[in-house]
This record gives structure tokens, C-alpha cells and sequence, in this order.
């Protein structure tokens, strides 16, 4: 592999922990209160209004950095062979999208929180509506995060993979 390809799938792989970063951030937008015991509506209900919108925000970039790592993958896994290589790509692709739309659908929980305690209503009937978009899209994400993890598994102990 020519120089000048190494340093873009390099570059792909730090676009894919830095997406990774960027994620994990906006989810400490969403959740890190310290020694908070209260409920996931509630703690979203009292959080300010610009940090929910920056975790949201937050999603979305970090998933297209971690998009980027899908070229990463796909030349680590070459190897194994071209097809095995596409599909694996294409369902860790598919896995990055779907973070992407999980991560801001999450915002729903906390606005809709957010909106009941400021016209108290009940805060956890507000944010089951988001707690129930956020749970089905989880387990539709499930099916390509499967994938993705059986062939990775396979790809890897195959022997045969970059890693």
C-alpha cells in the first residue's frame, strides 16, 4: 500500500476515536450530574437548555467522524477477503448512522422533561414519549451492531486481519 494510502486509513482510524470522543462527551452532556439519584427524566428536566441542544449537536458530529472510520475498517479487514471487507464496512457504516440518529433522538427525553417541569406536569410521563423512540431505535441498532461484532470476531480470529 502506497505511503500516501496508509496516512489516509491512519487518518481514518484517529477520525474514528475522535468521533468516538466527541460522542461519549455528548453523552456526558445528557447524563454526568455527580452523585445525582434521581431519575433519567428528571436529571434531564433540570439541565440547561444549551447543554441538551450541544449534546444533540455533539452526536451528530462525532458520528461523522466515526463514519470516517469505516474506511479504516474496511482496509484493516481487507485481508480477509474483499467482499467479507465490503459488508463488514457497510454494516459498521450502518452502525455509525444509526448512533448518529439514536444520539439526537435522546434529546427528545430531556426537552420533553424539560418542557413538563417548567409547566409542571409530570416529568416521567413527559419523557417516556422519548424513552420509548430511544429504546426502539436501540434495538433495531442491534441487528447491524450484531453483525458487525460476529464478523469483526471472526475477522479477527481468522488471524488474517490487520488486527
Amino acid at each position: 500500500m502506497p505511503f500516501q494510502s496508509i496516512f489516509i486509513v491512519r487518518l481514518c482510524g484517529i477520525a474514528g476515536i475522535l468521533g468516538a470522543i466527541i460522542m461519549a462527551t455528548g453523552d456526558l452532556l445528557y447524563h454526568h450530574i455527580p452523585g445525582s439519584k434521581q431519575t433519567l427524566a428528571e436529571r434531564m428536566s433540570n439541565l440547561p437548555q444549551k447543554r441538551l441542544v450541544m449534546a444533540g449537536i455533539l452526536g451528530l458530529i462525532g458520528g461523522w467522524f466515526y463514519f470516517f472510520s469505516v474506511l479504516h475498517v474496511y482496509y484493516a479487514f481487507l485481508p480477509v477477503g474483499e467482499i467479507f471487507s465490503l459488508i463488514l464496512s457497510l454494516t459498521f457504516a450502518l452502525v455509525a448512522i444509526a448512533y448518529c440518529v439514536s444520539h439526537a433522538a435522546y434529546y427528545a427525553i430531556g426537552s420533553s422533561a424539560k418542557v413538563a417541569r417548567e409547566n409542571q406536569l409530570d416529568i416521567e410521563s413527559a419523557g417516556k414519549m422519548g424513552e420509548a423512540l430511544f429504546s426502539k431505535l436501540v434495538l433495531i441498532t442491534y441487528i447491524p451492531v450484531l453483525i458487525t461484532s460476529l464478523l469483526m470476531l471472526y475477522g479477527v480470529l481468522s488471524g488474517r486481519s490487520a488486527y
